[in-house]
């Protein structure tokens, strides 16, 4: 359905080079956010929220043409229009998303390169869906 064709078509925005993503950033972002405003009720599992988040937290690294379509989309995510979307199970995804964000625009030179996708286990105990934390993880 259009639900799982939304997420698929993030995942493979987030499965494209680093290259070529960098040079189609700006697109990119505005799509997402478009993508967001439109449809993002269709996002409906945690799984779904990390592939848009990850996508959107690569964009937000990637200079202003990228980053200001980014911050826009999680900004609509977090406001009115789009709270309604911001549920238990996608909260600590938005919130590494936004950090990871902050750390981008204040300290570009030594930003964070570990995306969502790298975050520990969610707020229930499940675990990560891209495999076991790393060690700097671990020792958090």
């Amino acid at each position: 359905g259009a639900a799982s064709d939304l997420a698929d078509a993030i995942r493979s925005i987030g499965a494209l080079q680093p290259q070529l993503l960098r040079s189609l950033a700006d697109r990119v972002g505005v799509g997402v956010l478009t993508l967001l405003r439109a449809n993002a009720s269709c996002l409906r599992t945690r799984w779904d929220w990390e592939a848009v988040l990850s996508v959107l937290q690569n964009l937000a690294g990637m200079g202003p043409a990228a980053a200001r379509p980014a911050l826009e989309a999680l900004t609509f995510v977090v406001r009115d229009e789009g709270r309604v979307h911001v549920t238990a199970s996608n909260l600590d995804l938005l919130l590494q998303a936004l950090l990871a964000f902050a750390d981008s625009v204040l300290e570009p030179s030594s930003a964070k390169t570990r995306t969502v996708a790298d975050r520990a286990p969610g707020p229930n105990g499940e675990p990560p869906l891209t495999g076991p934390p790393s060690e700097a993880e671990v020792r958090r």
